[in-house]
């Protein structure tokens, strides 16, 4: 089900990213928001939140959703970020990378650290 949950997010957070940025294609086909419109790309990204929800909550784990819950709000300062950085012209190295945690890594790490904390018996210096 995690993984379910983690794609989820990622589609959702890739329709979303595709209309703020304007893009034609995503994987060589055209954008979500191209194909159907920019209110039906965010309505389906939102409803992919929702069903992300509803299963993290079918979990039963206060520490999973947590962890998961970040990763949105993660989402959401990584593109403001980027919006900063696109209207300034200007992104240093510790900006860039700060950016990329929010959009892409924390997705990815802490899918990881709620598959170890959904195992149990996990000392803490492995889940963080």
């Amino acid at each position: 089900r995690l993984a379910e949950i983690t794609e989820m997010i990622h589609t959702a957070s890739l329709f979303h990213d595709d209309v703020i940025d304007g893009a034609d294609t995503r994987r060589g086909q055209p954008a979500a928001h191209r194909e159907f419109g920019n209110k039906m790309a965010i309505l389906a990204g939102d409803y992919l939140l929702a069903r992300a929800s509803i299963c993290l909550a079918r979990l039963r784990n206060v520490d999973v959703v947590e962890c998961m819950s970040t990763v949105i709000e993660h989402l959401v300062r990584g593109e403001v970020l980027q919006i900063k950085d696109n209207r300034t012209g200007v992104a240093d190295m510790e900006g860039y990378l700060r950016k990329n945690f929010y959009k892409t890594a924390s997705l990815m790490a802490n899918s990881c650290k709620s598959a170890a904390l959904l195992r149990g018996n996990v000392s803490g210096e492995v889940v963080d």
